[in-house]
């Protein structure tokens, strides 16, 4: 009996770049249907996305707190002439 061909778009590279470049944590279904990865790996590259997503949020919201910061010392200043 004859394996059936696995399509491109699970191989690892494809859905490694599709979880960490492209779409991040929408990318896990692809991630958890890819025959291509074993179960432990799986879990950990899930793992790994929810840390790199919760870190490039953290990461959005202070620098939104500077720039809010930033504009509101314009703000102060622009009021004071």
């Amino acid at each position: 009996m004859r394996a059936e061909p696995v399509a491109w778009y699970y191989s690892p590279v494809a859905v490694l770049v599709a979880l960490f470049l492209v779409f991040g944590p929408l990318a896990l279904p692809l991630l958890w249907k890819s025959p291509r990865f074993t179960v432990a790996a799986k879990v950990g590259v899930t793992v790994i996305v929810c840390a790199y997503t919760a870190a490039v949020c953290w990461a959005c919201v202070r620098i939104m707190g500077i720039e809010l910061a930033h504009y509101r010392e314009l703000n102060e200043l622009s009021e004071m002439y």
